[in-house]
């Protein structure tokens, strides 16, 4: 714009579709969904040089996120042997409609204070940030039947609903930092930060109803102090130490606040289940009739969702340490850290209505399930990373690295799928185990070699020792209502996963045009050897497709003949031409 003040704008749009998603596995075509999605996004940035120690960044955001997931089928949903032999039917998901539009203000003051050793580089701002949420999640549209065994001669638990599945979020995330940099001598260079956040609305702050019959209100106790070094031991760069620390926070997402206003237990979409008199040992006028689900069987008390009477946001404290070291002559670094993070208040949803797998029931009997999202999630990731990387003589780029990783946590995901709810939703603590990404080993090399004639090879080496996956019994065994349920003695994700091996190749031929421009051939081959890599999240994991219950423990155990099986790989071998042209 002139000497000293520059704009940046940059507008992306996107159109996405995919037919059949969630289908595969026990899951037959008419399960899946389609995906079409259409956003967008624009962003400008002003940058103005004050002077020589200053410059500000003001920058404005404006998005639209928007999606549609109409269904294959509207037949009613049925679930076969529990869902591990078949599941058929409409989604129970449901035609998702969802648009979320963001507004955005953000500015970064930048300056240098003082002189000499104690001369500080300082980094200030905040951030407005408005986001109104408009989604439409119409969970079991046309009902789920579940029934005992591969027929539907025995039908178990019929899920129902009425009421709509709509809601509408808006919500402002303020936020605000400063940073100092300083050099108390030559070759230590410390920071030190603190941040501040606040969502005014993410946990639904002023929602009342009789389960949660006090406004639980904002989390406003967001602080969040960093610091770090970074000491060059010679002042050559030849011998780096630098490490950290940090508490960070995250955010509210919106999908259970979302679910709290749809799914309540007294406005929006009402979830009622109806179970099989005849499982139970009662007269046959309370059995479930599979052509009348509507008015047979023995109805259960309504279900409810939400939020618990207290919600904060979740929090994490990172500790880093490194060291680096340059390897001779050479232009290679070794590079060694070690990585510590402790998260605490992290969302995970449970059924606060369950007595405990000992006896089973329920305390509040007007209801079935009530699923609040908590705050009791807790995780721990540590990690060791070794790597090598630098540029050899003739411009060759080469890396390594090698990560030697734990993490365990209580859940991996706020909104759980049907069988990842915990195994005693009374017995939080016994989720405590094996995280669903957690891979033991890592090993990663690529490099990129410039041949003759214009050519340049690039190859990419991946080994990952397997993510591990969540040995199930494959029925309810408790009768909560979800199946989830592990036999005596079996941890959560306590198995291991398949192992992951895969090289990719990408191959460049430049060819000089006229002048500065230049056109670019480019061959790629991913998965080049065609390794079957199986997808862990396919495999059947349920050992009986149906055996005894707490409720009647004299039944037999039905051995699931499909248990252990995968039902996907990973993507085969690819190759992909291309040509980038550049002027």
């Amino acid at each position: 714009m002139n000497d000293k003040q520059n704009l940046r704008t940059r507008f992306v749009y996107e159109r996405f579709r995919q037919e059949n998603f969630r289908v595969g596995g026990v899951a037959d075509e008419s399960t899946g969904i389609q995906l079409k999605r259409d956003n967008y996004n624009l962003t400008a940035t002003l940058s103005w040089a004050i002077n020589n120690t200053s410059l500000n960044q003001f920058s404005l955001q404006i998005g639209r996120r928007q999606f549609d997931q109409p269904t294959n089928s509207d037949r009613l949903a049925e679930y076969f042997s529990s869902g591990n032999t078949l599941q058929t039917g409409t989604n129970i998901t449901g035609r998702q409609k969802d648009t979320g539009d963001i507004l955005e203000f953000r500015n970064t003051f930048f300056t240098r204070l003082g002189s000499g050793r104690w001369a500080a580089d300082v980094k200030m701002g905040g951030a407005w940030q408005r986001v109104t949420d408009d989604w439409d999640f119409p969970v079991y549209p046309t009902g789920l039947m579940i029934y005992v065994t591969d027929a539907r001669t025995l039908p178990l638990l019929y899920v129902g609903t009425t009421g709509s599945g709509r809601s509408k979020i808006t919500t402002n995330l303020l936020s605000g930092f400063a940073q100092f940099d300083f050099k108390p001598m030559p070759r230590l260079t410390v920071n030190a930060g603190l941040r501040y956040d606040l969502d005014t609305n993410g946990n639904n702050p002023t929602y009342t109803s009789p389960l949660v019959p006090e406004a639980r209100g904002r989390d406003t106790n967001n602080f969040q102090p960093r610091a770090g070094f970074s000491w060059d031991i010679r002042g050559t760069g030849a011998h780096v130490v630098r490490g950290g620390v940090g508490v960070f926070t995250g955010r509210f997402l919106l999908v259970p606040a979302h679910v709290e206003l749809q799914q309540n237990g007294f406005t929006g979409r009402i979830i009622q289940q109806r179970i099989n008199g005849a499982v139970l040992g009662l007269p046959a006028a309370l059995w479930l009739d599979a052509n009348n689900p509507t008015t047979t069987g023995v109805p259960l008390a309504r279900d409810a969702a939400g939020l618990d009477k207290t919600l904060v946001n979740p929090r994490s404290t990172q500790v880093t340490g490194g060291y680096t070291v340059r390897l001779g002559s050479t232009g290679l670094f070794a590079d060694f850290e070690g990585i510590y993070v402790k998260g605490d208040d992290e969302l995970i949803i449970r059924d606060v209505n369950w007595r405990g797998n000992a006896t089973g029931g329920r305390p509040n009997a007007a209801f079935n399930q009530i699923n609040f999202y908590t705050n009791e999630g807790r995780s721990e990731y540590k990690a060791f990373v070794s790597s090598v990387n630098g540029t050899l003589k003739g411009g060759h780029v080469v890396t390594a690295s090698f990560t030697i990783a734990d993490k365990k946590n209580i859940n991996d995901d706020f909104s759980p799928a049907l069988t990842d709810y915990p195994n005693d939703p009374a017995d939080i603590e016994a989720e405590w185990g094996r995280s669903r990404a957690d891979e033991r080993y890592r090993f990663v090399a690529s490099a990129i070699l410039r041949l003759p004639y214009s050519f340049t090879v690039a190859p990419i080496f991946e080994y990952g020792s397997g993510q591990p996956w969540n040995r199930r019994r494959g029925y309810d065994w408790n009768g909560d209502g979800k199946n989830s349920d592990r036999l005596p003695g079996v941890g959560r994700f306590s198995e291991d996963g398949p192992d992951f091996q895969q090289v990719n190749l990408r191959v460049t031929y430049r060819l000089p045009l006229a002048g500065r421009a230049g056109a670019d051939f480019i061959f790629e081959a991913f998965n080049l050897f065609n390794r079957k890599n199986y997808d862990v999240n396919s495999l059947i994991n349920g050992e009986f497709l149906s055996g005894p219950t707490l409720a009647n423990p004299t039944l037999a155990a039905v051995a699931n003949p499909r248990y252990g099986q995968y039902t996907a790989t990973l993507p085969p071998r690819e190759f992909q031409l291309g040509v980038r042209v550049t002027f």
